[in-house]
């Protein structure tokens, strides 16, 4: 695989950092295992009072603000403010089509500085709140037909990234990365990606800002971090070696082998009996939904080199690069199988903490079901899904 020292771009006032290339291999280290403390907790409305203004109905992004953190409610089409103790600040947006209203198709959020962006799919428009006033200022119209900003970032102060995925054969395929820079909101630099695609195929949080006008890839195929400066040129990469992957058995590689065969019909029904050994009482309608999420679009955990999924998280404020561990067969066997996709998707029981120089300072353990989408300031940012199916917003710290 080839690296380019330099992607050519669209850029207004952006340097062209130059930097030697540094690859680290991060080895999993036993011991010095940490575990993550409530800070605070928004539970997801009841049928009683799913009419209450306060009430967050389906949690699908938290986001870290200053002070505090935002809930992205989809179902109510709105986003909720808390501050850091979980206390409600306000809520901003409605369904509808017209300024500060907002579709079904809002799905997350990063703030950048004191405002809130919004990427609003349905109604095709990036959204920008000022978090200080709770207020709705600006939006500007999103292009589909080039792609959809799935991905948010802030490689640095006051700078707004953006993931723009097009649509390729049976999953999304990303085609460029679009800053955005002080008060603007035209992108003053883009460049195409078409380097790190096959790493970038699923819909997933797979890039993040470093705080030092960079952002990090994760590339699954490749099995490795890699870290560009805004135009492009890789600064470093962290290798994941054979130490960190999952071990297959013959009947692992079986099923593998079963997910790439033509007939869909065929490898759903082997992917069924095959999560029905692999998870005790699994119920069938529960099977069929992981089945068809494997098979999907989306995100998989069933790929060639890491199946049990693999994530990364890059907290600028505590100078931490954090790396989700894959989980095995016998951790699998040992999940809910009732919390659905999500347990797969985004979330794991471990998460290694490396600077970023590669060195290793602990492992953090995390509760089972908790889907990491920020972190910031040593604190992690999401959700929890409880055996109802219901996403409860959970802020926790990793201190």
């Amino acid at each position: 695989m080839s690296f380019p020292t330099e992607v050519q771009g669209r850029q207004q006032g952006l340097p062209k950092a130059t930097a030697p290339t540094m690859l680290v291999t991060v080895r999993p280290v036993e011991g010095q295992v940490r575990r993550a403390t409530l800070m605070a907790r928004v539970p997801a409305a009841s049928d009683e009072d799913v009419t209450d203004e306060r009430g967050i109905i389906d949690a699908t992004w938290v986001a870290a603000t200053p002070g505090g953190f935002a809930v992205v409610d989809q179902l109510s089409s709105s986003v909720a403010f808390f501050n850091e103790d979980g206390e409600w600040l306000g809520r901003v947006g409605s369904a509808g089509e017209g300024p500060g209203e907002f579709s079904g198709g809002i799905h997350y959020a990063v703030a950048v500085a004191d405002r809130l962006w919004v990427p609003d799919i349905g109604n095709r428009r990036l959204n920008v709140i000022d978090i200080p006033t709770l207020t709705w200022l600006d939006s500007s119209p999103l292009d589909l037909l080039q792609g959809a900003p799935w991905n948010l970032l802030s490689p640095g102060d006051g700078v707004l990234g953006a993931v723009v995925e097009g649509w390729g054969f049976a999953e999304p395929r990303t085609t460029s990365l679009s800053l955005w820079t002080g008060e603007a909101m035209e992108p003053s630099f883009s460049w195409p990606v078409d380097e790190d695609r096959r790493g970038w195929a699923a819909r997933t949080r797979v890039v993040e800002g470093t705080g030092r006008g960079t952002v990090a890839i994760l590339d699954r195929h490749e099995g490795e971090i890699r870290v560009r400066d805004l135009v492009g040129n890789i600064l470093a990469r962290y290798a994941f070696g054979e130490e960190a992957a999952v071990e297959l058995s013959e009947d692992d590689r079986v099923f593998l082998e079963a997910l790439r065969e033509p007939s869909l019909a065929e490898r759903r029904q082997r992917v069924e009996r095959r999560l029905g050994r692999l998870t005790t009482d699994v119920p069938q309608d529960a099977a069929r939904q992981l089945a068809n999420a494997a098979l999907g679009s989306g995100s998989s955990p069933f790929n060639d080199r890491y199946p049990f999924f693999l994530d990364a998280r890059f907290d600028p404020s505590s100078e931490t690069l954090w790396v989700a561990r894959p989980l095995t067969a016998d951790e699998i066997r040992e999940l809910p199988v009732q919390l659905g996709w999500d347990v797969l998707d985004g979330s794991a029981r471990y998460w290694d903490a490396y600077s970023y120089d590669g060195t290793f300072r602990y492992r953090l353990e995390i509760p089972v079901g908790f889907v990491l989408t920020d972190a910031r300031a040593g604190r992690f940012y999401g959700y929890e899904v409880d055996p109802l199916g219901a996403k409860h917003a959970v802020v926790l710290s990793v201190r």
